[in-house]
């Protein structure tokens, strides 16, 4: 599961772009089922796993489906200020020395989590939310 997630939250350009007529009929179904309403769908795929980048209702967001068509996860970058109030406190407490680049918001049949990268001069930090409003390091990266 650590390893799915690493290669969905990397956002790699190791994905092969895919037509639409590549993608699986049980995935496009299940798509379609689920997001209906979405503008500016472009797909992708590597190794039996298929990525929907998409529009919907202003947001842009990142469905994952397996080869039969079951959803995996789906992300989408969101600002300080769209997450959770307790989030936010601890998240402003932890980037005091550091600016923040990005934040995600991770979704799967498993809960929400909350994904932010700080960074300094010398280091990038990958923090990941729990369910009790703090920030635990995931990754970390020295800058060469």
């Amino acid at each position: 599961m650590k390893f799915l997630f690493v290669l969905i939250a990397s956002f790699t350009t190791l994905f092969s772009n895919a037509r639409t007529s590549d993608v699986t009929p049980a995935v496009l179904h299940s798509f379609q089922s689920t997001f209906g309403n979405a503008k500016e769908v472009s797909w992708n795929s590597s190794n039996e796993l298929y990525t929907a980048r998409f529009t919907l209702d202003g947001q842009h967001i990142n469905a994952y489906y397996s080869g039969e068509g079951d959803l995996i996860a789906l992300t989408r970058n969101v600002t300080i200020s769209q997450l959770p109030v307790l989030l936010q406190a601890s998240l402003k407490k932890e980037s005091k020395s550091a600016w923040i680049s990005e934040i995600f918001e991770y979704a799967n049949d498993e809960g929400t989590y909350y994904y932010a990268t700080l960074e300094n001069a010398d280091m990038k930090i990958t923090i990941r939310s729990s369910e009790n409003g703090e920030w635990t390091t995931y990754k970390k990266v020295e800058k060469i």
